[in-house]
């Protein structure tokens, strides 16, 4: 009987403590699993977020592309689609080069753009201005006129200097006013703004590629982040299933357990009587 009163004690003992340790197994999965789902449900709202922020920039630049390429009809493509110039300058671009902008880099074309060596002296512009060659990207070809462009944000600074231009140079604002050598001057309320618009165009068509390439970024990792938090969540639920089966089967031993126990103990008493 003893024996047999040693075997259940073990054998209960056993079953509690497999029953405690599936029980603990089983809260600890529980609570992983809601962590998981909140994160797992956060990570699909920043997924659908960043897909509409991409879905939104790429259609914008379709819009903005179709737009480009609707100008691009012509055989000689124009100078203007070469150019880079930094936001905020692109009326100042616009009045220095005018219908220039529109004359094409091949020398094949009627109106185009010479590439001519740099000037041996080439007289300085007057000081307080910035040449606009500083602002803007351009092939070599407008290295001599962008060089005697200065620009200026005070459109008294501009009156006051122009008598100081020199042949060929010529002064222009950020709103697109313009003050040439030879005394011609241009207003920025009769700019004609096509050509500004296509540089301001071209600008944020550049500005939202790297945004469009950031949140691309953005939504692969978002949607990573999800099938991550999924993955785990399916994990963890398994962790609980058998953590739930282990417990159940700790629980039907304890009950055999118990019972073998009682009755060692019963048999005990009645031998003892």
């Amino acid at each position: 009987e003893t024996t047999d009163m040693v075997i259940a004690e073990k054998r209960l003992t056993e079953a509690q403590n497999n029953r405690e340790k599936a029980r603990n197994i089983s809260n600890s999965a529980e609570i992983g699993r809601t962590t998981a789902i909140n994160e797992a449900n956060k990570a699909a709202t920043a997924t659908h977020d960043a897909i509409s922020i991409a879905t939104r920039l790429k259609a914008e630049i379709e819009a903005l592309s179709e737009i480009q390429d609707a100008e691009d009809l012509n055989k000689w493509p124009p100078v203007i689609d070469s150019l880079g110039v930094e936001a905020g300058y692109e009326a100042a671009l616009a009045v220095a080069l005018g219908e220039d902008l529109s004359a094409s880099l091949d020398e094949e074309a009627p109106s185009h753009w010479r590439s001519l060596n740099p000037l041996e002296t080439q007289p300085a512009l007057p000081e307080g201005t910035r040449p606009l060659s500083e602002f803007v990207s351009a092939p070599s070809s407008l290295d001599r006129r962008l060089q005697q462009v200065g620009v200026v944000d005070d459109d008294t600074k501009a009156q006051q200097l122009v008598t100081s231009l020199v042949q060929g140079q010529r002064i222009v604002s950020l709103s697109g006013d313009l003050w040439r050598w030879d005394g011609f001057t241009v207003d920025a309320s009769d700019l004609s703004t096509s050509s500004a618009l296509r540089l301001k165009q071209l600008n944020r068509l550049e500005e939202l590629k790297k945004e469009l390439s950031e949140a691309t970024a953005k939504s692969e990792g978002a949607q990573q982040a999800h099938r991550s938090l999924q993955d785990q969540l399916l994990e963890l639920t398994e962790t609980d299933k058998k953590a739930r089966v282990e417990r159940q089967e700790a629980d039907r031993l304890m009950t055999d357990s118990n019972r073998l126990l009682s009755n060692a103990e019963s048999e005990k008493n009645t031998r003892g009587l």
